[in-house]
């Protein structure tokens, strides 16, 4: 009777439920290495996601176990819950299953960055297949709420990882050597009261960016808080950096009655900004070999007083995947001016491209009777007719960047910036490439090819 009973309770049940015990069953996985970016030591890493199928009609049961045990810098999440083995996890016929992956690898005190590996193995009817896991471990100096009050050296042997700020006092000066590599937490910031010295380089760029750099935060704009200047600061320099993915990448407020550059800025990439890539007040900026893109609100706000050039920049909001708040650049002379100060609103504009998805991409307003301009041979999109009518500037032709979808904001051979310049004291451009007798317009010099 009993083994009637049996036989009557399996036809009833689906075929799927019915666990196999054939020795050649096997599992197949979404991909045979779950991969992570270079991760911080002691920071635990975003999750990786892991399918696991059955893709038989029968189920099985499997065990699952990271090979480096308790040694794993790898952690595993199976049906919600965390550990390193799980023993007979069932997957029905036709069915999948979601693992979850993280990692936290410990410190090395190694300056280059150094592989960690580890594997998931499961056990399905004497079959043993393999998942591989792998990431690179980095070393970094780990900063909380820095205070600079003298000369202070950065060194570039291994990245920073900024966790609250970086503030130089007034009395401070920071400089940071080619090569080094920052990192923020989200509302993070570098604060500068005193000074700032970045010396990059063409081969070793100085880079500002926030600490998560996958997926789809790789290119996020608002994930830390920006370079921020101070009232009191001034003698600053940027030459060759890279700042990326946070609200504003320059903000500076200097009321002085002087036209010597608070901050001279060269060479220098800024980009996914969900405010400016520059915001200044009542400054006074000498900026070239610019390229800044992908900002939300403006490339560049430049408002008040102050004294603003820039030379043989590209400024390009033309690839956005946002709601656009403003034009590529946006300068008024009454907008937070600071009446205690008597110089005038100056502006410079020379051999820039300022190009969009707007129909007007450049807006200045001038009610000051003493503000000057000079704008003068730009390519610029824009319906302000006049501004094509004189000083050799270019209006509403599309300066045909080589991809813009991915950053390369080189010139096509067919770009109506090429030899519409005029010759300045910015003799290279952004890749370091000399610029000719003629000189194009933007940041980068298109490089003739000589046919053989």
């Amino acid at each position: 009777m009993a083994a009637v009973t049996l036989l009557l309770g399996l036809s009833c049940t689906p075929e799927d439920e019915i666990v196999t015990r054939e020795p050649g069953v096997s599992l197949s996985f979404s991909q045979d290495t779950v991969l992570f970016d270079t991760l911080f030591t002691s920071r635990q890493s975003i999750t990786r996601n892991l399918k696991v199928y059955n893709p038989g009609e029968k189920a099985v049961e499997t065990t699952i176990r990271l090979a480096e045990g308790d040694g794993s810098a790898y952690n595993i999440f199976v049906n919600g819950q965390a550990g390193i083995t799980f023993e007979d996890v069932r997957l029905r016929g036709g069915d999948s299953l979601l693992i979850l992956v993280e990692a936290m690898i410990d410190p090395q005190d190694e300056n280059m960055p150094f592989l960690v590996e580890d594997s998931l193995l499961f056990l399905t009817n004497e079959n043993q297949q393999t998942v591989q896991l792998r990431s690179w471990g980095q070393d970094a100096h780990y900063i909380t709420s820095w205070q600079i009050l003298g000369d202070t050296s950065l060194l570039a042997d291994r990245p920073y990882v900024v966790i609250d700020s970086i503030r130089v006092r007034e009395q401070g000066r920071l400089s940071i050597p080619a090569g080094t590599e920052i990192y923020f937490e989200r509302g993070a910031n570098l604060w500068i009261d005193g000074s700032l010295l970045v010396e990059g380089s063409p081969e070793q760029p100085v880079l500002f960016t926030h600490t998560r750099q996958d997926g789809a935060y790789a290119n996020a704009s608002g994930q830390w808080q920006g370079i921020l200047f101070g009232e009191q600061s001034q003698g600053n320099a940027i030459r060759y950096a890279t700042i990326r993915n946070a609200e504003v990448g320059i903000f500076m407020s200097h009321a002085d009655d002087d036209t010597i550059p608070d901050l001279t800025i060269s060479n220098t990439i800024i980009e996914n900004m969900s405010v400016n890539g520059i915001l200044a007040a009542n400054a006074d900026i000498d900026a070239y070999n610019l390229r800044i893109s992908h900002c939300i609100v403006n490339t560049v706000g430049n408002f008040g007083r102050g004294y603003y050039r820039y030379t043989h920049c590209t400024f390009a909001n033309d690839v956005v995947t946002f709601s656009r708040e403003g034009p590529t650049l946006f300068f008024a002379d009454t907008l937070l001016a600071n009446p205690q100060i008597s110089q005038p609103f100056q502006l410079i504009l020379q051999n820039n491209i300022v190009w969009g998805s707007r129909d007007s991409e450049l807006r200045i307003i001038t009610e000051m009777p003493d503000s000057r301009l000079s704008i003068r041979h730009n390519l610029i999109k824009s319906d302000e007719i006049e501004l094509a009518e004189a000083d050799g500037n270019i209006l509403n032709e599309d300066p045909q960047f080589s991809d813009p979808a991915v950053y390369v904001y080189t010139l096509d051979s067919t770009s109506a910036a090429i030899d519409q310049g005029e010759l300045t004291f910015v003799k290279k451009d952004l890749a370091a490439s000399e610029r000719d007798a003629q000189p194009d317009i933007g940041a980068y010099e298109f490089i003739k090819v000589e046919e053989e």
